[in-house]
């Protein structure tokens, strides 16, 4: 493990020096920027901070931004190469990179970052994550067609297989833990499937709704506050909503490249407010839907400002764990601000993480 200087205290140097990668930091007396993301009635906004920085300088440059971040070392910090799936939990953020492969574990509170399954039981290409109540980390793994169990130390405990995948190799690309349930996207087998963790049985898996064509190809999962199951569909360009009882709502999002479409969802995430965000490879963005499926706003490339995202796969939200350490006070009623945190499969930024706000402190920020 790397000694780190505190992932809250560096949020505004993460989309761009986020496990080490190349961009360099500013230069000095240069100011560090903020970019807004607001919906057309102001209510909901998203703050993304970079530093401006000149090109690399070289090898030299890197590695003092290394020991910068991460401090000395005698093993250097584990560069992300294809971070994708990511799953927060126990003040923790996982990240799946099949790049390495490994699951690559971010302490939030100090910015410790480290390969965290133990080497002889790497998965040999991870794509997503979660975390049950005693901790154990569920990997879903496209090579062994499986979902990979790991203690809390990162030891490979068990090895779960797909109930009759059918003539083709299941294909595992998304996972949610809720209720004692692991819910596993099959983009094969063109199904939710799921499994009583209590009980290990296998319940009825959920084929979408039948009369739109049931599910072309389920790539993300994340359950809303009220308990409705989302499902990102990269071939179909929507995210089914299915409620606790079966029952199919209308889809966020349809097929398309105007506001609020989507092309090619991949994963998705659920922030405790309700809002859902949906990073889409294809459109190089992240769309944003309010609790009742409306269209919020598009996290995109913003010309020199800001340059985007290349391929963004894997988005999580949570919470700043010791708001205080990191100099980040809660808000006027009490409540720590939520974040957002986009993995980019083969942009120069590996992570991007954005402040949520649903008020106007983020307005009061610094902005171009």
């Amino acid at each position: 493990m790397h000694v780190g200087r505190g992932l809250g205290a560096l949020l505004p140097l993460l989309p761009l020096a986020v496990a080490g990668c190349a961009a360099p930091p500013a230069r000095d007396g240069e100011a560090r920027r903020t970019v807004v993301f607001a919906a057309a009635d102001g209510g909901v906004r998203l703050a993304l901070r970079e530093m401006t920085a000149p090109s690399p300088g070289g090898s030299d440059s890197r590695h003092r931004l290394e020991e910068f971040l991460y401090g000395p070392q005698e093993e250097r910090s584990p560069l992300l190469r294809n971070p994708q799936g990511m799953v927060v939990s126990g003040g923790y953020l996982y990240v799946c990179d099949p790049g390495l492969p490994d699951v690559v574990q971010v302490e939030l509170a100090s910015g410790r970052m480290r390969r965290w399954a133990a080497a002889r039981d790497r998965p040999p290409c991870p794509v997503a994550a979660a975390v049950d109540s005693s901790g154990r980390v569920y990997v879903a793994d496209t090579v062994r067609g499986g979902i990979l169990v790991y203690d809390v130390r990162g030891r490979l405990e068990q090895t779960l297989s797909l109930p009759e995948p059918g003539a083709s190799a299941a294909r595992p690309c998304a996972l949610l833990i809720h209720d004692d349930v692991l819910y596993v996207a099959d983009a094969v087998g063109r199904r939710v499937e799921r499994r009583q963790l209590s009980t290990g049985a296998w319940q009825a898996p959920i084929a979408g709704d039948a009369r739109a064509g049931g599910l072309a190809q389920p790539s993300g999962l994340a359950m809303t506050p009220d308990g409705v199951l989302l499902i990102s569909d990269a071939l179909a360009g929507v995210v089914h909503r299915v409620t606790s009882d079966g029952s199919s709502l209308t889809p966020l999002g349809r097929r398309g490249r105007g506001a609020g479409e989507l092309i090619r969802p991949m994963h998705v995430a659920c922030a405790e407010s309700g809002l859902v965000f949906v990073a889409d490879s294809a459109r190089q963005s992240v769309s944003v839907f309010d609790a009742d499926g409306a269209f919020v706003l598009e996290i995109a490339e913003r010309g020199e400002a800001w340059r985007g995202f290349t391929m963004p796969i894997g988005v999580a939200c949570t919470r700043r764990a010791h708001t205080e350490r990191s100099g980040n006070a809660a808000t006027p009623e009490g409540v720590s601000p939520e974040y957002v945190v986009i993995s980019d499969t083969l942009g120069g930024r590996p992570l991007t993480v954005l402040e949520l706000d649903r008020g106007s402190r983020v307005a009061r920020e610094d902005q171009p």
